[in-house]
């Protein structure tokens, strides 16, 4: 993917937001980020996976593990941090 191919998203209104992405998506967008200091972003990131099958939901700016894990939870494809988490998944 080149970088035209992938939107970073910072959530401000849930039901605006999901409407916005949905358009986004149409136009070929693949790839999302959510940043996880958004308001609800596990809730948005959930709701992304179901109602967009055809991409690749993910966020970033997580903090510490408790941000990785409940990201995971939420269904993200793909998390981006930016410290070093060394050993997290061994």
């Amino acid at each position: 993917m080149t970088h035209s191919d992938r939107i970073r998203f910072a959530l401000l209104n849930l039901n605006w937001d999901v409407k916005w992405l949905r358009a986004i998506a149409s136009g070929r967008m693949r790839l999302i980020e959510i940043t996880w200091n958004s308001d609800r972003a596990a809730e948005l990131i959930a709701q992304l996976r179901l109602e967009l099958p055809e991409c690749i939901i993910g966020t970033g700016t997580l903090l510490n593990f408790n941000h990785m894990e409940e990201a995971i939870t939420s269904k993200a494809q793909f998390l981006l941090t930016p410290h070093s988490i060394v050993n997290y998944f061994l």
